[in-house]
Parts: C-alpha cells; sequence; structure tokens
C-alpha cells in the first residue's frame, strides 16, 4: 500500500485525488486493486466511470491498460 499526501488538491471544502497509473508490458496481465479513501469527515461527489464508491472509498480493481487516469472529488 501506498499514501501519496501531495497527490490530492483542495478547494475550499472540496478536495480532489488524482493518480495515473503507468504500466508496463508483462508476459502475463497484471492484476491490480486501488483504494482512495477520502480524508476523515469528507463525503466522495463522484469518481472515474470505471471505479466504484464502498463507503468513504472509491474502488478500481481488474487488468490495467498501459496508462489510466483515476479521479476522485470530495466534499466535506
Amino acid at each position: 500500500a501506498s499514501y501519496l499526501p501531495t497527490a490530492w488538491q483542495q478547494h475550499g471544502p472540496a478536495g480532489a485525488y488524482e493518480l495515473t497509473f503507468v504500466g508496463q508490458t508483462t508476459v502475463r496481465p497484471t492484476t491490480l486493486r486501488i483504494e482512495i479513501a477520502v480524508p476523515q469527515g469528507a463525503h466522495i461527489v463522484s469518481v472515474s466511470p470505471s471505479m466504484h464508491v464502498n463507503g468513504s472509498t472509491a474502488v478500481w480493481s481488474g487488468i490495467p491498460t498501459r496508462r489510466m487516469g483515476f479521479t476522485v472529488t470530495f466534499t466535506s
């Protein structure tokens, strides 16, 4: 698990977390699971179309493409 405190931007009571995954070519497909938890007391407003929300966490899992972007917006 990794924590990237500089990956989110706050805009008043709202914010956004952006993550770009860049994969590499492998013999067998890579399986990826991404979980983005918003700060305590915040609520998720929207997520990238391929993600789903589980409480205060946005989740994506599957076999990624070469480059994928994920965005989670939230408000307190």
